[in-house]
């Protein structure tokens, strides 16, 4: 039978797996985050362009998967879209752009 020590046991190895999970998916992040900074130390003009944008948008000038993405919108890594019940989502081109320029 399993006592109260052992699911304790059981239950802190998998924390630390969960745990391990997300420091390998934002060292993930932090190196596409820093590559694209080299790639693209000038103005973005898609940003400039607009006021908002999309999820899509964001993934083509990142390199972030969407998964990844809403990832560290829930852990509060990356900004919040813009609170509206429309879809897609879409984010303030000013806290994207805010977002890429100080990762550096």
């Amino acid at each position: 039978m399993i006592n109260e020590v052992d699911l304790l046991v059981i239950d802190s190895k998998v924390v630390m797996r969960k745990l391990e999970e997300v420091i390998s998916q934002i060292k993930e992040i932090e190196l596409k985050m820093d590559n694209f900074q080299r790639a693209n130390a000038r103005e973005i003009p898609l940003l400039a362009e607009k006021e908002a944008v999309t999820l899509n948008e964001i993934m083509k000038l990142t390199g972030i998967a969407r998964s990844t993405w809403w990832a560290g919108v829930k852990s509060g890594t990356f900004p919040q879209p813009i609170p509206s019940i429309s879809r897609p989502k879409r984010w303030a081109s000013s806290d994207i752009k805010k977002f890429l320029t100080t990762k550096e």
